[in-house]
């Protein structure tokens, strides 16, 4: 704990916090003080990690979360204000005052999602750092992050709290964008449950198209199709779940709800509207797959390799010429989707700032590195596109077990990046291929 001079303090330059109340919390500090401290980066150290922010900052040390005490507390015209000095952060700053923001305003869950996840992007934050941040648990924080791959009217369905966030990632178990927004109109245009609306979509039934509904696609705006392409891009991944709700072929029983979603304070037992009766319907091998008892932290590991996965590719020299060949070998004789893992390295090399060109259709890019005849960064798209193929075949949840090329591809991540793997089931699929498994990392609190 240190005493600084607030004079010595500049405002973080990542935090956009609206202040308010500040009288009333200045009232407050003038009757019984700071309860308390503010939290504070030396500027030094906040420039060496943020150096075109620090511009034009003067002062010995830069706020981290604590704004709003320290305006209150020059309103209350104190002299000095307690702090915790807190080095540490300065790399992730932005991230933190995002995430510590998240629920100051009370937000819908699409924007608690949108939050969530840009604070993890810009900072490179796991899963597990961001649930540590906001006190959640990491399958709560994943489960709203889940949600960004809703098409556009789904969303919107979610921000405006017209569609409950669990029907929507009941929705998403659906294999396509289309797909789950056709499921969405279903039940929006008869009335449908939602379990009903997914069997009639696997069915091939599909919604009707009216005037009003071309009246506003053409008139979306630039921000809605932006966001739909993201959700598009992320959803190619191969990770189609079962629907929650189909039934199980040859009988008349379905599987029990997921009741792990009581984490966001949702209730399973939510009224929706009366169903519409409907024909019986031909099944669809879709919908006779079973589900993974280990769904869950399969997807939040996949969430953390996904992020070591792009960082990675942020480094000048990413891989040796041996892990080259090896994720090249894994991606050629293995076999996998092409398109998909074009995708997802087109999304990892954006986050990685390591584009070359700034093309935003995933395939057009590819042709474009091809075309450039630049070696360098063709051998770092070639790279990204099998690191990805690796990938998206260990996130599949289709296959219930790794074999030795998933865990040859999580190897390499341990020892290019220092990634830990830190769920139970990952650790045991390693350690059945032995590969050395690094230690956990101790949970915070």
């Amino acid at each position: 704990m240190i005493t600084v001079a607030v004079e010595d303090i500049d405002a973080n330059p990542f935090n956009d916090r609206e202040m308010v109340d500040l009288e009333q919390l200045a009232d407050s500090i003038r009757e019984t003080g700071l309860l308390s401290p503010v939290t504070l980066i030396r500027r030094s150290t906040f420039a060496e990690a943020h150096p075109e922010a620090a511009e034009g900052l003067t002062k010995d040390y830069v706020l981290g979360p604590g704004e709003h005490r320290w305006r209150a507390s020059m309103l209350a015209e104190q002299k000095t204000i307690r702090g915790i000095l807190r080095d540490d952060l300065a790399p992730k700053i932005r991230g933190v005052l995002l995430l510590e923001n998240v629920y100051r305003t009370d937000p819908s869950a699409m924007e608690k999602a949108r939050q969530i996840n840009d604070a993890m992007e810009k900072d490179g934050l796991s899963i597990r750092e961001a649930a540590r941040i906001l006190k959640m648990g990491p399958t709560s924080v994943h489960k709203l992050t889940e949600l960004l791959k809703l098409p556009a009217d789904a969303a919107e369905a979610v921000h405006r709290g017209t569609l409950v966030p669990t029907h929507a990632r009941r929705l998403l178990t659906l294999d396509d964008p289309q797909s789950v927004s056709d499921a969405f109109q279903l039940m929006e245009q008869r009335g449908l449950k939602v379990e009903e609306a997914i069997r009639l979509v696997l069915a091939g039934e599909r919604p009707v198209v009216t005037d009003d509904d071309q009246d506003d696609e053409s008139d979306s705006d630039a921000e809605t199709a932006a966001d739909a392409e993201e959700a598009d891009t992320e959803t190619h991944e191969p990770e189609p779940a079962v629907p929650a709700q189909t039934r199980v072929e040859g009988t008349d029983e379905r599987p029990a709800p997921d009741s792990s979603d009581e984490s966001e304070g949702e209730s399973q037992d939510e009224p929706e509207p009366a169903a519409v009766k409907s024909p019986p319907i031909r099944k669809s091998p879709k919908a006779t797959a079973t589900g993974d008892p280990h769904a869950a932290v399969r997807d939040i590991a996949s969430a953390d390799r996904d992020a070591a996965c792009w960082s990675l590719l942020q480094r000048d020299e990413y891989a040796s010429a041996e892990q080259v060949a090896g994720t090249m070998a894994r991606a050629l004789l293995v076999p996998f989707k092409q398109e998909a893992a074009r995708a997802k390295a087109h999304v990892w090399l954006r986050k990685a700032n390591r584009l070359g060109f700034d093309v935003s259709n995933a395939d057009a890019y590819h042709q474009a590195v091809l075309s450039s005849r630049d070696p360098e960064l063709i051998a770092r798209v070639t790279f990204a596109t099998a690191l990805a193929a690796s990938e998206i075949r260990a996130a599949d949840r289709r296959r219930r077990t790794w074999d030795q090329h998933d865990a040859a591809h999580v190897q390499l991540l341990i020892q290019s990046t220092g990634y830990v793997p830190e769920t139970d089931w990952e650790v045991a699929e390693l350690k059945r291929h032995n590969v050395s498994v690094p230690e956990k990392q101790p949970t915070e609190g």
